[in-house]
């Protein structure tokens, strides 16, 4: 009797785990907003590794960055959000998103973050607007990528 519920426990763990993660996520996509506006700097949200944004969004920890004056390329870390768990993935299009003073993003930075648990039918996405408002989703078809 365990081993038929055993996979539907872990799958339901998966689905608890992407939620949350998701949920957290899109608290810290808003924060970065909100200091942007109330700083009335840009703020900069990307997988930071070795002094550079990556396109890695499911390998490296996220930080928040706010430039340290308003003409200055240098950034001040504000926080830190970990990487997803193993075997979950994360994807975006873009390597980096930047909230400029009055919230909106840098231009083409909108689109859609999708977050897989991969052995799984289902998926999350998150999609961030121009203005810089975002909207999450539960998915339960596979994940594309």
């Amino acid at each position: 009797m365990l081993a038929i519920g055993w996979p539907s426990l872990q799958e339901m763990l998966a689905r608890q785990q992407a939620q949350s993660y998701i949920r957290q996520f899109q608290q810290h996509l808003n924060f970065a907003r909100i200091m942007a506006i109330s700083s009335g700097r840009m703020v900069t949200f990307c997988p930071w590794h070795e002094g550079e944004c990556l396109n890695q969004w499911w390998q490296i920890p996220i930080q928040i960055q706010i430039n340290q004056q308003q003409k200055n390329t240098e950034l001040q870390l504000l926080r830190l959000l970990d990487r997803p768990k193993d075997a979950h993935w994360l994807y975006y299009n873009r390597e980096q998103i930047q909230f400029r003073q009055d919230g909106s993003l840098q231009a083409l930075q909108n689109g859609t973050f999708i977050y897989c648990a991969k052995q799984y039918s289902w998926h999350y996405t998150l999609t961030l607007s121009q203005a810089g408002r975002s909207q999450s989703e539960f998915v339960p078809t596979p994940c594309p990528h």
